[in-house]
């Protein structure tokens, strides 16, 4: 398992199997949408405590670089006068730095919602929402072990379609399960 903001090519076969945000999937690749990811803004416990300017975009904000144009472009859509302080190409540092009371961050809310020390502020309009996608080369589409990893990976972000679409505020730690 390859953990990556940096896409793997399929086509190349760098990856069997790819879970991707957007809501366009690359045409040469199969696959289906498994769910949509929800973003809020969120910020520390400890900053938001302190008091935060009432207008969103009056804020510091954590922004991101081309590799999550998407999450970027619908940032600058729905509030247009922010200007992030701070850039990054992760979410892992994008959340780093939100915990670290650098500004709010525009973040999933799958992920964001189970991190310790964030506090969701605001959820984005629906139209800020990304498509979820299980995709592999047409090629492998039949293969067994693809289709049963697949089918299981389907069927786990299912049931927790609530937490990626933002319904299941605060989460906490991620649920084990047992197989």
């Amino acid at each position: 398992m390859i953990v990556s903001d940096t896409p793997l090519d399929l086509t190349r076969r760098e990856a069997d199997v790819a879970l991707r945000i957007g809501n366009t999937p690359q045409e040469t690749l199969v696959g289906r949408r498994v769910g949509r990811l929800a973003f809020g803004a969120y910020v520390s416990a400890e900053r938001a405590a302190h008091g935060l300017d009432d207008d969103l975009a009056g804020n510091d904000w954590i922004g991101f670089g081309r590799s999550h144009g998407a999450i970027g472009h619908q940032l600058a859509d729905w509030l247009p006068t922010v200007r992030p302080i701070y850039r990054t190409n992760s979410i892992s540092a994008a959340i780093a730095a939100a915990r670290a009371g650098i500004g709010l961050a525009p973040l999933p809310c799958a992920v964001a919602d189970r991190t310790p020390d964030l506090v969701r502020i605001a959820m984005f309009p629906e139209d800020f929402r990304l498509d979820l996608w299980l995709l592999t080369h047409e090629d492998l589409r039949n293969t067994a072990r693809i289709r049963a990893f697949m089918d299981f990976m389907a069927d786990a972000l299912a049931a927790d379609a609530d937490l990626l679409e933002g319904r299941r505020p605060q989460a906490g730690p991620p649920r084990t399960t047992t197989a």
